[in-house]
């Protein structure tokens, strides 16, 4: 059995920003860490998109960044400028590169190639190998859901597609983050439109709703998408992507006293009511770094109670179909700055803020809906 300060379960997205803050930060020069997945992530995979005001999250991999944004509704259509914000884009392979290039280079580094088997109380990992322990386990992998009766648990899944096209027909400055000019199906359906240059762009075809697509309905949508907007354009698809992103007020669960300490999706790094995950990783990442650095972790990551009161109060909205779903991003984002948006979205607004929010949509179903929620908590 080998032994190691840490040991980090999944090179993912979560696993690998843990990773990498430790190995940025001489506190850890002496502490012997394991990374651990069972393949090495080397695909461009899937992209990962987050809005910051002044903060720099891996600026060295950033692949594309937009000052302007475009929401489109069924009556509404606009181009808002977002300074101070800025919208990011990152390529996984991008991603998975230069974070392993950097803990290569550290000598209290060890990554392996082995599957889990099993993850045990007081810091062990079982592989097909081996067994190692720790201090802590951050780990990634797993299912650490807690269900509650009650809980509202939608998924957004989506197919995208990065096409060249022969003409110059995107605006390269401008990213359409929110797209509802397409049929709903009695759903919440949008598509992204994030150009990297005038010939070419990741178009994506999102939806919230409880069940998965065939994957042939999501090509033809966004066949029929492109078409629709853009004409007869001749382009070819040089990336495909798909995923599926849990959207539920469920409990994630970890475990301080058994030193098993869950990351990512599974430690509730997913923003409940948007589905952005990596802005919030970074969060969660540097939360535990921080306790580490106290000498133990005495407290787990979650959003502040009032955030996830909103994020189960907007899924109940949605899930309820009380009202068309575009209509509520159409009343936050036309009604307010758009700034106000991105700040709440990211959860540092104040108390006033908050109000200012919830009184720019329709409140009657809103409050019918924040009431069932507290009563059922």
């Amino acid at each position: 059995m080998e032994t190691f300060d840490y040991i980090i379960a999944g090179a993912g997205a979560s696993g690998l920003s843990m990773a990498y803050y430790m190995a940025i930060d001489p506190f850890f020069d002496d502490k012997k860490i394991l990374l651990i997945d069972r393949e090495p992530k080397t695909s461009y995979d899937r992209t990962w998109c987050f809005w910051t005001e002044n903060e720099r999250i891996f600026p060295d991999v950033v692949c594309k960044t937009w000052k302007k944004i475009q929401i489109k509704t069924p009556k509404k259509n606009n181009i808002f400028d977002i300074y101070p914000f800025s919208y990011h884009l990152i390529k996984s392979n991008d991603f998975y590169a230069y974070v392993l290039n950097i803990l290569k280079s550290k000598k209290n580094f060890k990554i392996l190639y082995e599957s889990i088997e099993e993850i045990r109380g007081h810091g062990t990992v079982v592989t097909e190998k081996s067994l190692y322990r720790s201090g802590y386990v951050f780990s990634s992998i797993g299912n650490a859901i807690r269900y509650k009766e009650g809980n509202i648990t939608l998924l957004q899944h989506f197919k995208g597609w990065q096409i060249e096209t022969e003409e110059s027909i995107f605006d390269a400055n401008v990213a359409t983050l929110m797209d509802f000019s397409i049929e709903q199906y009695k759903d919440c359906r949008f598509c992204y439109v994030l150009p990297y240059s005038e010939k070419e762009a990741m178009v994506e075809y999102t939806i919230f709703s409880d069940k998965i697509l065939k994957d042939e309905e999501y090509e033809y949508f966004l066949e029929e998408y492109i078409k629709k907007v853009f004409g007869n354009i001749k382009y070819t698809i040089n990336h495909k992507e798909f995923g599926v992103i849990p959207m539920s007020d469920i409990a994630y669960t970890s475990d301080i006293t058994s030193s098993v300490i869950n990351i990512g999706t599974v430690g509730g790094a997913t923003k409940a009511s948007t589905g952005y995950t990596f802005y919030f990783i970074q969060k969660q990442a540097h939360f535990y770094i921080q306790q580490l650095k106290k000498g133990k972790i005495q407290k787990l990551y979650q959003p502040r109670y009032k955030y996830r009161l909103y994020d189960s109060v907007l899924l109940r909205v949605i899930q309820e179909k009380q009202m068309p779903a575009y209509k509520i991003f159409e009343d936050l984002f036309f009604k307010l700055k758009i700034q106000e948006v991105f700040n709440f979205l990211n959860e540092k607004s104040s108390l006033l803020q908050d109000i200012k929010i919830m009184s720019s949509v329709n409140i009657p179903v809103f409050l019918r809906a924040m009431i069932s929620q507290i009563r059922k908590i």
